[in-house]
């Protein structure tokens, strides 16, 4: 070794890492309120995309009220996965659903109403799915749509206003898909070492009233649709 030099031992210090536990959790929940799920049609999403010159050379388009109500519905296949739009919902028998992610959203809401509990710390430690299986991405809603809706100026339909305000604009009205009556199994994969069963169930209660899901939710203007709560299947 040359002279003047000083050999250097390396201390390294092993941090365990304790291999991450996965539980599964069902939690049954019956809608308390009116749901919309209110998917925006491709059309729809076209016409949200043109700007405002573009739009003004669109014709006005022949409202068809029945095409609306099936657009408006995650239509789902026999294996609970998102298949095309059909045309009559009450004929179509695998179901329709809700994107799971929606729950999860309106959980870690939940967590502002929990004292010590921050929004960031709930993100990762539990995933909402439509089934034990991590590839299903909606959850079957188990009830049956209607077109009529409570929602709007005038019964069995949604008026939009355009503009910047109230009272502005051209009245947009628009039939959506309804569910009055409601109830859903949330499927949830979390690790108990970060959090338990109970807080799960005490977070899917509070997200029921205080974020709700669809539209006119709690949590999106204060509004009072799709409000849930933890129930029995």
């Amino acid at each position: 070794m040359a002279k003047g030099k000083v050999k250097k031992e390396m201390n390294i210090k092993l941090i365990p890492i304790q291999p991450i536990k996965r539980k599964w959790l069902e939690v049954p929940i019956i809608g308390e309120t009116p749901f919309s799920p209110h998917k925006l049609s491709a059309e729809a999403k076209r016409q949200l995309d043109r700007t405002q010159k573009d739009k003004a050379k669109i014709k006005k388009q022949v409202i068809d009220p029945q095409q609306e109500f099936a657009n408006s519905l995650y239509w789902l296949d026999k294996d609970g996965n998102l298949t095309a739009d059909g045309k009559d919902p009450l004929k179509h028998k695998y179901g329709f659903g809700m994107k799971a992610s929606a729950f999860k959203q309106g959980m870690i809401a939940a967590g502002r109403k929990i004292e010590g509990v921050e929004m960031t710390q709930l993100k990762p430690i539990f995933h909402v799915f439509g089934a034990k299986d991590t590839s299903k991405s909606f959850i079957k809603i188990i009830g049956i749509p209607e077109i009529e809706c409570e929602f709007g100026n005038e019964p069995g339909v949604w008026v939009r206003i355009g503009g910047k305000g109230p009272g502005t604009g051209t009245p947009d009205v628009r039939y959506r898909a309804i569910f009055k009556e409601w109830k859903a199994i949330l499927y949830i994969q979390y690790n108990p070492d970060w959090i338990s069963e109970e807080q799960i169930f005490n977070l899917v209660n509070i997200a029921g009233f205080v974020a709700g899901v669809g539209e006119d939710r709690p949590g999106k203007k204060g509004g009072t649709g799709g409000m849930y709560r933890v129930g029995t299947k």
